[in-house]
Parts: C-alpha cells; structure tokens; sequence
C-alpha cells in the first residue's frame, strides 16, 4: 500500500509564499517521503526545493501536475481586456461543457480529467512508498475527483464539485492507493486510490 502526500509558468513565489513554503517543509520533515514529484511550473518547483533542501529528498518534475493550461496567448498581460478577456471567458467555461469546445491550445474538461487519470496511474508505477507531490489547486481537485468519481463525472458535476472543494496554498492532502483492497469499511474492500487527509494547512497556523 503506498501513501501520496500533496503539496503562469515562470511567475515566481511572492514573500508570502516563500514563508509558506518555508513552514511546509518543516512540516514535511516529519513525514515519510521518499521522493518528491513537483509540477514544472516555477511556484511549485521553488516550493519542492525548499522542502527538499529541508529533508534532503531528491525532486522529480513531471508535467502531469502542471496547473490548467491556458491558450498561449493568454500569457499577455493584456488577458483581462477584450477580446482576451471574452477569449479567457471562453476558456474558464469549457472545463464546464459538455460541448467539448476547444479555446486555442487550451485545455479543457476532458483534456484536464484525462491528465488527471494519467497522473494517478503514474503515481501507481512509481516504485516508492512514499510520494509527496507539489501542485496545483485545480489540477488537484481534479485528480481528487478521479479519486471520489472515477471518469463518468460529468462536466456539471464537476462544476459542483469545484465551487465546493477549497484549496488553502500548502495545504497537505494525502491520497492512498491499495490495489489489493486489503482495508475495508462495513465490510466492503477499500481497493484503489481513496482519501485519508485533504488541504490540512495547520502549519500556516
């Protein structure tokens, strides 16, 4: 059975998020993990240094846990104007749709679900015990969907499910995977990924 722990492109952590990263790696050091997994974004991969630095844990950047991806043209800082800003609309609501409406090269609902499956079946190959991965808030409740869902979640339900699932920056969340289903509860195997911890953030006090 093993245990994963949570955590634009190049935009990097402000003071407060340097703080924050600080703290969670002080709370990292007194949890096992034998490898760290950061999205390749800067935010993610500064915070995955910090806590490595702290408990000396070797890092591994995967794509996967990349945030949404946005239509490149939106990286201007013109995004918020129009016509960015009916395009950005647009790209916000397709992870929404049914429709499977494509903004430029953005991602959207299926692309994001898909990612999300890829990711958790990644984590399944790893040979370590102990994962502690740093991401994204909606990529993450996105694979926490996978995890409570499956794939038949519907693009409403998803809507509903992200408006109802917050995510504080540095919040630990620890998934669990047992593909032999050797826990149970009223008698029923627990086999797969489930949830143990999600967004505990009691180190930022």
């Amino acid at each position: 059975m093993r245990n994963y722990t949570q955590g634009d492109h190049q935009s990097p952590l402000t003071a407060k998020g340097r703080e924050q990263a600080v703290l969670i790696a002080e709370r990292c050091a007194k949890l096992p993990v034998d490898i760290i997994i950061s999205s390749t974004m800067r935010r993610a991969q500064e915070t995955a240094q910090t806590i490595s630095n702290r408990i000396g844990t070797q890092i591994e950047s995967s794509d996967l846990f990349h945030e949404r991806k946005s239509p490149t043209i939106l990286d201007s800082n013109e995004r918020y104007r129009s016509p960015l800003r009916q395009m950005r609309d647009a790209w916000l609501a397709s992870f929404y749709s049914e429709s499977g409406e494509r903004v430029e090269d953005g991602e959207n609902f299926s692309d994001i679900m898909t990612r999300a499956g890829e990711a958790l079946a990644y984590l399944e190959t790893r040979p370590e015990n102990n994962i502690l991965v740093v991401a994204h808030g909606f990529i993450l409740r996105t694979v926490l969907s996978h995890v409570l869902f499956g794939k038949m979640i519907s693009p409403e339900e998803f809507r509903k499910f992200i408006l109802s699932v917050r995510v504080e920056n540095t919040g630990i969340s620890v998934l669990h995977f047992d593909p032999d289903g050797t826990e149970t509860y009223d008698n029923m195997p627990i086999k797969g990924w489930f949830m143990r911890v999600w967004n505990d953030h009691a180190h930022l006090g």
